[in-house]
Parts: C-alpha cells; structure tokens; sequence
C-alpha cells in the first residue's frame, strides 16, 4: 500500500490554508495528488520535537554545547556533528525532520521515500544518522533529489523573485501547460 503524503515546512514561518490550498491546487493541475498534508508545527506545538530532542540526549546521541543542543552524528557516519537546537531554543529543521521521520515509523510505515530540493542534498547523511540514533534503520528512508524548475525563455533561463530564486509551480504553470512540466530524479544509494 502506497500513501503520499506532503511535509508542509510551516514551523518557522507558518503557511496559511489558502497557501496550503494552493500547493494542492498547483500539484492537482499537473495531475500529483497527496493523501495528507502533514504540517511541521504540528510536531512544534504538539511536543514531538521537544520529546525527541530529550530522548536523544538521555541516549547519549546528542548534548549541549553552550547553549546549543548537538545531535553527534559524526558517531554514526555523518561528516561533522549538526545541531538540533540553537543557542536561541529555537529547533532546526533537522530536528523536526527527524521527529516527522520518527512519526510516520511510529504510524507504520515501512518504507519512506521523500523528494528533496537538491539544496537539501547534504540533508541526506544527517538523517540516516539521526535516524540510526533514534534506533531506526537508516536504509528505510530513501531520498530522491529533485532540481529546480528552470523555465526558459528564446533559449535564455528566466529568473523570478530576488537574485536566483527558483520559480514557483504557480508562476511556471502560468507559464507553461502542465505537460511540459518533467522532473528529474536522483536517487541516492543508501548505506
């Protein structure tokens, strides 16, 4: 039994209904649908970061460093140690990526496969090892690196927004017709 299901990152800055509604509009024009938006401050508000950071910490995976907390993950493969918590007490997103991962092993999911942008690319080794220290099997979550959308134009790549931002599904759509729409894949071994 296959499930999609789309992570909204609305817990540093919260995206409104209408902007969740437009996601699901824009990815229905070119024919993706999802089961469930699942939102990242649910697992802000409801406690699920927070307990993790401290299941973490009692285990030994993770400690605090000044007023930081620091997942060690350079124990379990990753390249340097990564924070879970700022100096400001404020969780990053790989701490509730982590809680969201925990989430869905916990509602019986076998297998996650998640697209990523591919400026999260380097995201990919610091969950496996934060899931090896939650005690999850780290080859249970697969991770497709998905590029940007580049519209061009007479040949020449057009830029929206402030400096290279990447084009939004709306503003391509408004663009182009859906069909030309492609997406490249790159799945990363696991390991």
């Amino acid at each position: 039994t296959v499930e999609r299901e789309y992570y909204v990152n609305d817990a540093s800055a919260p995206e409104t209904g209408d902007a969740v509604a437009r996601h699901r509009d824009g990815l229905a024009r070119i024919g993706v649908r999802f089961d469930r938006f699942f939102r990242e401050s649910e697992l802000v508000t409801g406690g699920a970061v927070a307990r993790l950071v401290d299941d973490l910490i009692a285990a030994g995976h993770a400690e605090r460093r000044a007023e930081a907390v620091w997942l060690c993950t350079s124990r379990l493969g990753d390249t340097q140690d990564r924070v879970l918590v700022r100096e400001s007490g404020i969780p990053t997103y790989l701490a509730a990526d982590l809680a969201y991962h925990r989430d869905k092993f916990a509602r019986g999911y076998d297998r996650c496969v998640n697209l990523w942008d591919s400026a999260h690319e380097t995201y990919v080794a610091r969950t496996h090892a934060g899931l090896a220290a939650l005690g999850e099997d780290p080859e249970r979550l697969s991770v497709a690196v998905v590029h940007p959308v580049r519209v061009l134009q007479g040949g020449v790549e057009r830029r929206t927004g402030k400096g290279d931002a990447p084009w939004t599904l709306d503003e391509a759509l408004a663009l182009a017709p859906a069909r030309n729409l492609r997406l490249r894949l790159a799945l990363f071994p696991l390991g």
